[in-house]
C-alpha cells in the first residue's frame, strides 16, 4: 500500500516458516526489475518496503515472495 504508487511501495509478508523469504519484482513479459532477500521472518508479520530506482519506468509490477514450497505473488503499479 498503496497502490498505485509513487516513490515506493510496502507489503505485508506473514505466514512464512523459513528464515529467509526471496522477493523478487518482474515486468508484466517476465523480466527481473529487482530482487533482495527479507531475513529471519519465522512465523511474524512483516512490512517490507520496496523503492524502485530511477531505471524503473511507470508501470504494472508484480512481486514475488518464495520460501520453500509457498510461493505469492501480487501485482502493483508504478507512476513516476
Amino acid at each position: 500500500y498503496p497502490n498505485p504508487f509513487n516513490g515506493s511501495v510496502r507489503f505485508t509478508l506473514e505466514g512464512y516458516t523459513s528464515e529467509y523469504i526471496f522477493i523478487s519484482i518482474l515486468s508484466l513479459s517476465g523480466a527481473t526489475v529487482d530482487e533482495f532477500i527479507v531475513p529471519e521472518i519465522l512465523n511474524e508479520k512483516r512490512v517490507v518496503t520496496w523503492s524502485p530506482g530511477t531505471h524503473v519506468s511507470s508501470g504494472m509490477y508484480i512481486i514475488s515472495a518464495m520460501s520453500g514450497s509457498k510461493i505469492q505473488n501480487g501485482k502493483i503499479l508504478f507512476i513516476k
